[in-house]
């Protein structure tokens, strides 16, 4: 279940940077405008929010929350992609703080007053922290709608869960796992909110999804947030005992 999890919530941040396709041009076109700014950017920082409850419906006891939050930087593209996170984590009642470095091929973390080390490609890389916005199908979106907010432009689209399936599937593969676990996906709403520029300031995915876990059925509801996104001019500084951390191996 802690490998099903970790997926999970790195599929939760693949979601971060998701453009939906859309049905009709107007909230499409705002997000696919805002979406390609992102894409042409060679750094962007942002903080996000996840909050995750997880309910065992068959043995009735109780709910189980998981909630992150903090920064995020991404520097560069392709194989010379650079991160930095910082993450209040609060799973299942336990409190901790995470920070994540990531360059030339390993993820460097601090925890609990551990420091270890994981080789990691820049695809694996990509899939939990990516400036890169992925497309689904414009057959995808259910409805879609665009309204005023503060100068600028609010899109909300409604998902076909479906659509959600290779995105995960994507993120377990490489993390190494060569089944999927059992899901269902209801639908997702996607929320982004551009400036009188078409930058985005702020996006959300709230979604619900049924996951099969050890013969027992998992009612997951998920909500992701994105503000404070500025894109270009961003550096990381990277600290100078990165090579006394200890590497894990799988």
């Amino acid at each position: 279940m802690k490998k099903v999890l970790a997926v999970i919530l790195l599929f939760a941040m693949v979601l971060a940077f998701t453009a939906c396709g859309g049905s009709d041009g107007g909230a499409y076109k705002i997000y696919e405008e805002a979406a390609n700014k992102i894409n042409g950017a060679e750094s962007v920082s942002m903080d996000f929010t996840l909050d995750m409850k997880m309910t065992r419906e068959a043995l009735n006891d109780g709910d189980m929350n998981i909630s992150m939050e903090g920064p995020i930087s991404v520097v560069g593209s392709g194989g010379k992609i650079q991160v930095h996170m910082q993450a209040a984590m609060d799973s299942l009642g336990q409190k901790n703080n995470l920070t994540m470095y990531y360059k030339d091929g390993f993820a460097y973390m601090e925890m609990m007053g551990s420091k270890f080390k994981q080789a990691l490609s820049a695809e694996q890389a990509m899939s939990g922290a990516s400036a890169k916005i992925e497309s689904f199908a414009k057959s995808s979106v259910k409805s879609s709608k665009v309204e005023d907010a503060s100068g600028g432009k609010k899109a909300t689209l409604v998902v076909k869960g479906d659509a959600f399936k290779d995105q995960v599937n994507k993120a377990l593969a490489q993390e190494g796992e060569s089944r999927s676990p059992d899901m269902n996906f209801g639908d997702a709403t996607v929320v982004v909110v551009v400036d009188a520029d078409g930058n985005i300031q702020e996006y959300s995915v709230d979604m619900t999804f049924d996951m099969a876990i050890g013969g027992t059925n998992v009612k997951t509801v998920m909500k992701t947030k994105m503000g404070n996104i500025k894109i270009g001019g961003i550096t990381i500084d990277f600290p100078a005992d990165l090579s006394s951390y200890q590497e894990m191996t799988a």
